[in-house]
C-alpha cells in the first residue's frame, strides 16, 4: 500500500531539497504551493495526482503561474519511482520513471518541464526573413588573401545556409 500525502518540507526534507537542487540545476523556476487551509480545503491528494483535475487548475490560479506540475514520488526499497503531469499551454503532458535514484527521477521531472517550456518559448525563425551579418576581418594583406577569404565564405554559405 502506498501512502498518499502532500509534500511536507520538514518530514520529506530529502525529497524537497533534492527537488530544489535539481530545479535550480535545470534552470526551471519552481514555486511550491503554500498548502495552507485554502489549498487543503480545495484539493485532495487524489485531485493533485489526477491528470485532468479542474480543481488543480482552479487552485493554481491564486499563484499566477503558467505551468503546473504535479506528481508523485514513491520511495521503494532501493530506489524511487515517480509519475508526473504538466499542465501548460492548454495541454496535458504525462511521464513517469519506474525506479531510479531520487536525484535521477527528479531530474527527469525537471527535464520534462524544461522540454515543454523551452519548445514553447524558443525564438522561432521565419524562413522567409533574410538575415544579414556584418563580418569584420582584420589583417588582410593583399588581393590574394581577400580573394581566398571571399571564396571560403561563399563556399561556407552554400553548404550552411
Amino acid at each position: 500500500m502506498v501512502l498518499k500525502k502532500y509534500l511536507n518540507i520538514k518530514e520529506d526534507f530529502e525529497v524537497y531539497s533534492s527537488l530544489q537542487a535539481v530545479a535550480k540545476k535545470k534552470g526551471v523556476p519552481l514555486m511550491l504551493p503554500l498548502m495552507d487551509l485554502e489549498d487543503k480545503r480545495e484539493l485532495t491528494v487524489d485531485d493533485i495526482l489526477s491528470a485532468y483535475s479542474d480543481k488543480v487548475l482552479n487552485g493554481s490560479r491564486r499563484y499566477g503561474v503558467s505551468a503546473i506540475l504535479s506528481g508523485a514520488v514513491i520511495s521503494k526499497r532501493h530506489c524511487w519511482s515517480s509519475e508526473w503531469t504538466l499542465h501548460f499551454d492548454g495541454k496535458v503532458k504525462q511521464w513517469s520513471l519506474p525506479c531510479e535514484r531520487l536525484e535521477q527521477t527528479l531530474s527527469v521531472a525537471m527535464q520534462g518541464i524544461y522540454d515543454q517550456l523551452s519548445a514553447f518559448h524558443a525564438v522561432k525563425s521565419d524562413k522567409k526573413e533574410s538575415a544579414s551579418v556584418v563580418l569584420n576581418i582584420t589583417g588582410i594583406n593583399g588581393m590574394t588573401a581577400e580573394s581566398t577569404i571571399n571564396a571560403y565564405l561563399k563556399n561556407y554559405l552554400r553548404w550552411n545556409p
